[in-house]
C-alpha cells in the first residue's frame, strides 16, 4: 500500500520532520503532566458535590491555568530561543521529580504549579514552531499529529495519577512525566530552532493584546459563576476585573491603530476558533471524565474495564488527526470545523440516549461509535481550529497563537467539568428524592444516596455500596444514571451550538 501524499509531505523535508518530532514529544510531554488541581480528581469531584463554594475556587484555579498559558505565549513570542522550550522541558523534569518523592506541603504545591506553569510555555513554543514550519494543509495535518499525541497525553494522565486510587501513591505519574520530558529535552536540543521572524508590536502593545485576551477569560468565568445557586463575589470580581481590564486595553489600542494594523488579525475567523475552542473543550471532557464512573458502578464492568472502554475514543484520536489533512483538500474550513464539532454534539446526545435505555446501556458495543465520534471530532476540529488561529494572526506571534488556541480549549475543559459536576448531582438528588417520596425511611435514603453519589470514586466506595441495602443502591443507580444523562445532554447542546457558531462566524471564506 502506498502512503497518502498528504502524509509524506509533512515528513518529506527533514527540517520540517524534526521540528515535528520534537514538537510532538513537547506536546506529549506537555500533556502528561499531572493535574493536582484539576477539577476532574475525585477529592475535586467531592468538594464539588458537597460545597458550592468550591465551584468558584475550581472555576478561579481554571482561569489562571489559562491565563497562565496566555502569558507563556507571550514568554515564548519575546524572547523566541530554543532555550525557552529547553529550559520549559528542564523545569518540568525537575518539578517532577521533586512531586515524586515530596506528595504533599507547599513544596509539592509549588512544584506542581512550575510544572503547569512551564508546560504552558512549551506548548505555546511547541505548537508555534510547528505551525511556523508548514503551511496550507500540511500545517493542518501537522497540527493534527501534534494533537492527536496531546490528546493521548491528557487521556492518560488521570488514571496514571489515580492508578492505585485517588489518594494513594501518584509517584508512577510524575515517573511518565518525567521520562517524557527527559525524551523532549533531548529532541529539542537536537531539532528544535529558534522561532523565525520578528515581533510585529513592541512588547508594551502586545502585552496589552495579551491583557485584553486574559480579561475576556477572566469575563467568561466569571459570568459562568454567577449561575447557580453559590457566593456571588468571586464571580462579581472575575467579571468587573474582565470588564476593567478589556477596557484598559481598548483604550491603549485606539491610540495605537497603526500598531493593530501591523498585527494582522482577522477577528472574526479567530473570534469564531476561539468559541468553538470553549464549547469543543467543555464537550469533549464531560464523557471523559463521567463513562468510566459509568461503567464502574451503574453497569458494573469492573475498575479495570472501565477504564480500558475509552480505548475508541483514544484509537479516534490517532486516526483522525491525519485525516483533517485529507478533509480540508476536499471541503471548506468552516465545514470541516463544523461538522467536527457537531460530530462531539451527536456522541455525547447519543450516550444520553444510550444511557436512557437499559437494554442499549447493558451492551457495550453501543458506546463505541458515540466515543469514536468525540474523539475523531475533537482532533479534526482542534486541527482545523488551529490552523484558522494561525491563519488570522501575524507569523511573527505563533507563542501567543497557539497559548490562546490552547487557553480557550483548557478553559472549556474545566468549565465544563464544573457545571456538568453540578447538575450532575442537582439531578441525581432529584431523582432520589422523586423516587423516595412515598417510602416511610424517605429522608435516611435520600441521605445514604447523598454520601455514596459524594463517595464515587474513593476507597470507601466499595464498603459503602457494600452496606447499602438494595433499595438504597437501587435508588441512587437511578439517580446517577439521569444525572449523567443531563449532563451529556447539556454537554451535546454546548457542542452543537459551537458548530453552528462556526459555520456562522467564518463563513465561505478560506482563512
Amino acid at each position: 500500500m502506498k502512503v497518502p501524499e498528504f502524509i509524506t509531505d509533512v515528513f518529506k523535508d527533514p527540517q520540517q520532520r524534526g521540528i515535528l518530532i520534537a514538537g510532538t514529544l513537547s506536546i506529549l510531554a506537555v500533556g502528561l503532566v499531572p493535574r493536582a488541581f484539576s477539577p476532574g480528581l475525585v477529592d475535586a469531584q467531592q468538594a464539588l458535590k458537597t460545597q458550592p463554594q468550591a465551584e468558584n475556587l475550581l472555576l478561579l484555579l481554571s482561569f489562571v491555568t489559562a491565563a497562565v498559558t496566555i502569558l507563556g505565549g507571550l514568554v515564548a513570542d519575546f524572547l523566541r530561543r530554543r532555550s525557552v522550550l529547553v529550559v520549559s522541558l528542564a523545569l518540568m523534569v525537575g518539578a517532577g521529580a521533586v512531586s515524586i518523592f515530596i506528595t504533599d506541603g507547599v513544596i509539592y504545591y509549588a512544584a506542581t504549579f512550575i510544572a503547569v506553569a512551564a508546560a504552558g510555555v512549551a506548548l505555546a513554543y511547541a505548537i508555534g514552531s510547528v505551525a511556523v514550519a508548514y503551511d496550507g494543509e500540511t500545517r493542518a495535518t501537522a497540527l493534527g499529529i501534534v494533537y492527536a499525541a496531546f490528546g493521548a497525553g491528557s487521556a492518560a494522565a488521570t488514571p496514571l495519577l489515580t492508578i492505585f486510587g485517588p489518594f494513594g501513591p501518584r509517584w508512577q505519574a510524575y515517573l511518565v512525566s518525567v521520562l517524557a520530558a527527559a525524551i523532549a529535552l533531548w529532541a529539542a536540543r537536537r531539532w528544535m530552532p529558534m522561532l523565525p521572524g520578528v515581533l510585529p508590536a513592541p512588547r508594551r502593545f502586545l502585552g496589552s493584546v495579551g491583557l485584553w485576551v486574559i480579561s475576556i477569560l477572566a469575563l467568561i468565568s466569571g459570568i459562568v459563576g454567577l449561575v447557580g445557586d453559590r457566593p456571588r463575589v468571586l464571580p462579581v470580581l472575575l467579571v468587573g476585573g474582565g470588564i476593567a481590564g478589556m477596557l484598559i486595553a481598548s483604550a491603549y489600542a485606539r491610540r495605537s491603530r497603526e500598531l493593530v494594523r501591523k498585527l494582522q488579525l482577522d477577528p472574526r475567523p479567530l473570534a469564531a476558533a476561539v468559541a468553538v475552542g470553549v464549547t469543543v473543550g467543555f464537550a469533549q471532557m464531560v464523557p471523559l471524565m463521567l463513562l468510566p464512573v459509568v461503567f464502574q458502578f451503574p453497569l458494573a464492568y469492573g475498575a479495570l474495564f472501565s477504564l480500558l472502554a475509552i480505548a475508541p475514543f483514544a484509537i479516534a484520536l490517532f486516526v483522525a488527526g491525519p485525516v483533517s489533512g485529507i478533509m480540508l483538500q476536499r471541503f471548506r474550513p468552516r465545514e470541516v470545523m463544523a461538522s467536527g464539532t457537531l460530530a462531539i454534539g451527536v456522541g455525547n446526545i447519543a450516550l444520553a440516549i444510550i444511557l436512557s435505555c437499559a437494554e442499549l446501556a447493558g451492551n457495550y458495543l453501543w458506546f463505541i461509535l458515540p466515543l469514536v465520534f468525540i474523539g475523531a471530532g475533537f482532533v479534526i476540529s482542534t486541527t482545523v481550529r488551529t490552523a484558522i488561529v494561525f491563519a488570522s494572526t501575524s507569523r511573527g506571534m505563533p507563542g501567543s497563537a497557539a497559548a490562546l488556541n490552547q487557553a480557550s480549549v483548557d478553559l472549556g475543559s474545566r468549565i465544563g467539568i464544573v457545571v456538568s459536576t453540578a447538575v450532575l448531582a442537582g439531578v441525581a438528588m432529584r431523582t432520589v428524592t422523586r423516587l423516595t417520596e412515598d417510602l416511610p425511611d424517605a429522608q435516611p435514603l435520600v441521605d445514604t444516596a447523598q454520601r455514596i453519589l459524594v463517595a464515587l470514586g474513593t476507597p470507601g466506595f466499595i464498603e459503602m455500596i457494600g452496606e447499602a441495602s438494595i433499595t438504597q443502591t437501587s435508588v441512587t443507580r437511578t439517580g446517577y444514571i439521569d444525572g449523567v444523562q443531563a449532563a451529556l445532554l447539556l454537554s451535546g447542546i454546548v457542542a452543537v451550538g459551537g458548530a453552528i457558531l462556526a459555520w456562522i462566524l467564518i463563513g465561505k471564506r478560506d482563512p
